[in-house]
Order: structure tokens, then C-alpha cells, then sequence
């Protein structure tokens, strides 16, 4: 498993719990912000010749299990910068948090398995495999 690239493109996580709790981003946006990361990360993945199903289901693991607990530590700041999900915060605070983090990590493992389907199956219409495994010790 190539770790180091699932933890690079998986800190797209961090940046989405960053962006939207900062900043905010309305609900037609985030999906395709999400999506062009996506875009990017087949080809990525291809080119570094990595496990393409694995992979892809290991960064967007990685990416919500960064996202929802972001989110969640800085939610005062995504209910200001987040009108448009003002019905979705209904219920104590440590609720809301508590559905921020399992649902960025539900959503991690569903689109990781979206996203790796993917990536695997471009791998077998380009014909782009993964590196050859490491000689074994004789």
C-alpha cells in the first residue's frame, strides 16, 4: 500500500473541514469540489502505479475521518459560515458533533468504495497495474 499518497491526497479531508468551517460552502458547491478532487486522484493514482482499489478506498477513509472531526471541533464556526444547514443542527452540540464525525467517516468509506471502483477500473482499461510486489527472499 503507498501510504505516503494515501495521506496526500487524503488531507483533501483537512482542507474541506477547513474550507467549509471557515468559510462555508453551499450544498451544490461541496459536492463537486469533492467530486474534481476525485478527478484528480484516478489519474494520480494510476500514474504512482499504486493498489487503485485500495488506495482510493484508503485516502477517502483517511479524508473523512479528517473532515467530520474538523468540522466538528470548529462547528461554531460552520453554523455561522453554514446557513443552508441550519435544520441539520438540531439536537445538543455534542449530538451534531457526534453525526459530524460518523458521517464524514460513512461518507469516507462509501465514496472511498465509488472512487476505487473507479480507479480500479481504469487501471484495467488503460492497463496501468500496480507496481510489480518486491522480490521474495529466498
Amino acid at each position: 500500500m503507498a501510504w505516503g499518497l494515501v495521506f496526500i491526497l487524503g488531507s483533501w479531508g483537512a482542507v474541506m473541514g477547513l474550507v467549509t468551517s471557515l468559510v462555508g460552502v453551499p450544498p451544490h458547491i461541496e459536492p463537486l469540489l469533492w467530486l474534481g478532487a476525485y478527478v484528480v486522484w484516478i489519474p494520480v493514482i494510476l500514474w504512482r502505479r499504486a493498489e487503485p482499489f485500495q488506495t482510493g478506498l484508503a485516502a477517502s477513509l483517511v479524508s473523512g475521518f479528517l473532515v467530520g472531526p474538523i468540522q466538528a471541533a470548529l462547528l461554531g464556526l460552520y453554523r455561522a459560515n453554514n446557513p443552508w444547514y441550519a435544520d441539520a443542527f438540531t439536537g445538543s452540540v455534542r449530538d451534531v458533533q457526534i453525526g459530524m464525525v460518523a458521517g464524514g467517516v460513512v461518507a469516507g468509506f462509501v465514496f472511498g468504495l465509488f472512487v476505487g471502483g473507479l480507479a480500479w477500473l481504469a487501471a484495467k482499461v488503460t492497463g496501468r497495474t500496480s507496481a510489480a510486489p518486491a522480490p521474495q527472499a529466498r
